[in-house]
């Protein structure tokens, strides 16, 4: 079973991201889009998790979530992955409490390390995907500019989804969630 964990977005920051996404198509040609039913920010990939484990590791988690308090984030600027002259993934990007979210992520591998998952000391960018593999070049200062106002909301609560593949796409279901204190 494939995991990871994740902060979901607000209402208000979901319709943000689709009007901002639906502006991005009207620009660029891309090989896939993010489905609008899987929008959120992934704190630590799992991968395939082995599911005699999923149980101790989710018992676990939710210690290393529950000591953290909740923390206001936002949406940024668009961003690429991996860089402008080649960009595979095309994000928006995350700012607010930032620093408070590293260390969110961070504990969280740690925790994860422990169960032979991830790295501890990865690079974590906090982002939302929107696209992969873009066509043609990527004017990020352009389409920046044309950006709708920026969006806050508090992040309460750490999701563990399982990721499923059915017909082509990926459907995430919640394995649990763990509130902030």
């Amino acid at each position: 079973m494939r995991l990871f964990t994740a902060i979901e977005l607000s209402p208000e920051a979901e319709q943000r991201v689709k009007e901002v996404q639906s502006r991005l198509k009207q620009q660029l040609k891309c090989r896939s889009w993010q489905s609008l039913e899987n929008l959120h920010i992934t704190l630590n990939f799992l991968g395939d998790a082995d599911e005699a484990s999923v149980e101790q590791l989710l018992k676990e988690l939710s210690p290393a979530i529950e000591r953290f308090h909740p923390f206001q984030l936002g949406l940024r600027k668009l961003g690429v992955f991996p860089h402008e002259q080649r960009p595979r993934i095309i994000y928006l990007g995350v700012g607010g409490e930032t620093q408070r979210l590293q260390e969110m992520q961070k504990s969280l591998a740690t925790v994860l390390t422990h169960y032979g998952y991830g790295e501890a000391d990865k690079t974590y960018t906090p982002h939302i995907t929107l696209a992969r593999e873009p066509q043609g070049t990527v004017d990020l200062s352009s389409l920046n500019g044309e950006l709708p106002d920026e969006v806050n909301w508090l992040v309460d609560r750490v999701t563990v989804f399982q990721s499923e593949f059915h017909s082509g796409r990926a459907v995430h279901t919640i394995l649990q969630q763990s509130l902030l204190k």
